[in-house]
């Protein structure tokens, strides 16, 4: 049977539960994606002329993107911070050069005592059930020069189509929220951000990925091939037309206004 976020549990515990459960998993999937959300981080800050001392990941979880991030000198000194036990422990057992903190990235309470060059939240943001409230607490509570947030972009044409017949929020990566670019930067906005720049892409996983990701979740045979079909081919030949209707990545680079 194919998995699924159980209704009702947060987004901070759905992913305490899965470190705990299936960290291993886990560990591969995200460092997977790292190098694509590495890349956002960048191109975002090199075109912007920002040659930051520290960097620092809110919802970091095993510390794939970080670790990216550090492998290619894009700061100097680089701190993770996580909620969930299990990703907090392998950070500091595995991640090397990263100081690592465990927090509840969602409390309104949250604060981080020192000054910041960079703030990454990358895929955190569709997880969280008050997702301005969080963004409000950034914005107020930690001292940085830039933030980096990126999402997923998943409320476009096609993909609300398919959530007639499957229901968007029980779904295995946890998504609560569903963006458009534009419904993304307006929550952005509100939370009084100014966004700076932004960088819009469509990973493409390659087949062994696409395997990895049917095996994980536990999906039916018949699956495959469709994700071979709408995450490969078509992105590999329509790119453009298929960010716009069915699915991408979309990231700013902010400053508090």
């Amino acid at each position: 049977m194919a998995k699924s976020r159980a209704v009702g549990v947060s987004g901070r515990d759905h992913f305490a539960e899965l470190y705990l459960n299936e960290l291993d998993l886990e560990v591969e999937w995200l460092r997977r994606g790292a190098a694509d959300k590495a890349d956002t981080v960048e191109q975002l800050l090199a075109r912007n002329g920002f040659a930051p001392t520290t960097l620092t990941e809110l919802g970091a979880g095993t510390g794939a993107v970080i670790s990216e991030c550090r492998r290619r000198g894009l700061a100097k000194i680089f701190a993770a911070i996580d909620y969930a036990p299990a990703a907090v422990d392998y950070l500091k057992k595995n991640v090397q050069g990263v100081t690592v903190m465990r927090a509840d990235i969602t409390s309104p309470d949250f604060r981080l005592d020192k000054p910041i060059d960079v703030l990454v939240i990358s895929h955190v943001v569709e997880h969280l059930e008050h997702p301005k409230v969080f963004l409000e607490a950034v914005r107020s509570n930690i001292d940085f020069k830039v933030a980096i947030i990126e999402v997923p972009l998943e409320d476009l044409l096609l993909a609300k189509f398919k959530a007639l017949i499957k229901p968007r929020k029980n779904n295995a990566a946890g998504h609560v929220q569903f963006f458009t670019a534009k419904s993304f930067e307006r929550l952005v906005a509100s939370a009084r951000f100014k966004i700076v720049d932004r960088r819009l892409y469509l990973p493409i996983p390659s087949v062994d990925t696409l395997r990895f990701v049917h095996a994980k979740d536990d999906l039916p045979t018949w699956r495959l091939p469709l994700m071979w079909i709408t995450r490969r081919l078509i992105p590999l030949f329509a790119r453009s037309l298929w960010s716009r209707l069915y699915y991408c990545h979309h990231a700013v680079l902010v400053v508090p206004a």
